[in-house]
C-alpha cells in the first residue's frame, strides 16, 4: 500500500495502524461555498479534471470525469483509456489544480 505521512509524521489509524490504502487517486477538484455554511469550502466533485492514480507501486496521470451527481467517477490515462481500480482500500484526496505535488 501507499503509508500515508502528515506534517512529517506517519499517519495511523485509531488502533495505531500506519494507513496505507492499496490505491490512492488525487483528483484534482474546484472548491466553491459550502450552502449549509458560508465559511466552509465545498468540493465540486461535478465536472472534469486531471488526477494522479497511485497503484501497484507506481503513478497513472490522468482525468476524472463525472456529468451528474448521481453518475460514478471515471477515470481515464493519457491515452483515454479507463483505469481500473483495484479492489481494496482506496483513498481519494481532493485538492484544488495545483495544490499538490508528487515526491
Amino acid at each position: 500500500g501507499w503509508a500515508r505521512t502528515q506534517d512529517g509524521r506517519s499517519f495511523t489509524d485509531s488502533a495505531g495502524v500506519r494507513v496505507a490504502p492499496e490505491t490512492v487517486i488525487v483528483q484534482f477538484t474546484r472548491y466553491g461555498v459550502s450552502p449549509a455554511d458560508a465559511n466552509s469550502p465545498e468540493a465540486i466533485a461535478t465536472g472534469t479534471g486531471d488526477a494522479w492514480i497511485f497503484t501497484e507501486g507506481r503513478v497513472i496521470e490522468g482525468t476524472w470525469s463525472k456529468p451528474k451527481a448521481r453518475n460514478i467517477t471515471v477515470y481515464k490515462d493519457a491515452d483515454g483509456r479507463e483505469i481500473e481500480i483495484l479492489p481494496g482500500r482506496v483513498w481519494v484526496e481532493l485538492p484544488s489544480p495545483g495544490n499538490a505535488t508528487r515526491r
